[in-house]
């Protein structure tokens, strides 16, 4: 984290110093962010690159975050599941034992655009990541079996954890949630969705979208290998970013 820091306050000092919108760049009030070495659209699930691995932070959250003292804390979830609250469970289907984590949304969980982030969310994030590169499959999504989302509450999903993996509540940290593209709210949430519809709502199509994002900030401008500009999230649940 140290070393991620140290990078992006040198980035942020570089761009001060020589800002682009002296180059013909457009003005735009927020943070502006100079990136010194190539960057991805800023997918939670897809990016791969260090250069977006910085700014991903500053506008998505995972389900679960380490607090300053390395302390899990639940960020979208109402609660950490545990075998006290009712939160994790044993389960056995087909003769097969999973652990089942029960958990829920907080009810001012929203996108960027004032939205709210529902199981439907969770569950699209989690079936897009099975079927196509994560940096975080081998850490969170290849460790999950499967992905249920209550039909009478939004806010309720459970997560079926493979037993042929060794989970962690902290592998939550990295389970970032991305929206379900609009085209696909009235079709079942599978490995069947058609990939190139879902294409209409990406980060790489529709990079200042609010509704892509749930961080502190939301993009304002973004032109890969250039410039991204960040303003704050009016929906952030989160403590309201400084800058």
């Amino acid at each position: 984290m140290g070393k991620y820091m140290i990078r992006l306050c040198f980035v942020l000092a570089l761009f001060r110093c020589y800002p682009t919108w002296a180059q013909g760049e457009p003005s735009i009030t927020g943070l502006n962010v100079g990136m010194v070495e190539e960057f991805q659209p800023l997918d939670p699930i897809e990016s791969q690159w260090d250069g977006t691995s910085y700014v991903i932070p500053m506008v998505s959250r995972p389900l679960v975050r380490r607090d300053r003292h390395d302390k899990l804390q639940p960020f979208w979830i109402t609660q950490l599941p545990t075998h006290e609250n009712g939160g994790i469970q044993t389960v056995t289907e087909n003769k097969i034992v999973y652990t089942v984590l029960s958990l829920k949304l907080k009810s001012q969980a929203k996108w960027g655009d004032g939205s709210p982030i529902t199981n439907k969310d969770i569950e699209y994030t989690y079936n897009r990541a099975k079927r196509g590169p994560s940096v975080h499959r081998v850490r969170v999504y290849d460790k999950i079996e499967k992905i249920i989302a209550n039909p009478s509450y939004p806010d309720k999903f459970s997560i079926y954890i493979s037993p042929n993996h060794l989970f962690n509540i902290r592998d939550l940290t990295d389970f970032f949630i991305i929206p379900v593209p609009p085209q696909t709210l009235s079709k079942k949430l599978n490995k069947e969705i058609d990939e190139k519809k879902d294409k209409e709502l990406t980060y790489s199509s529709d990079p200042n979208n609010p509704k892509l994002y749930n961080g502190p900030y939301l993009v304002k401008y973004f032109k890969q290998g250039n410039q991204i500009s960040l303003v704050p999230n009016p929906s952030y649940i989160g403590k309201k970013p400084s800058l």
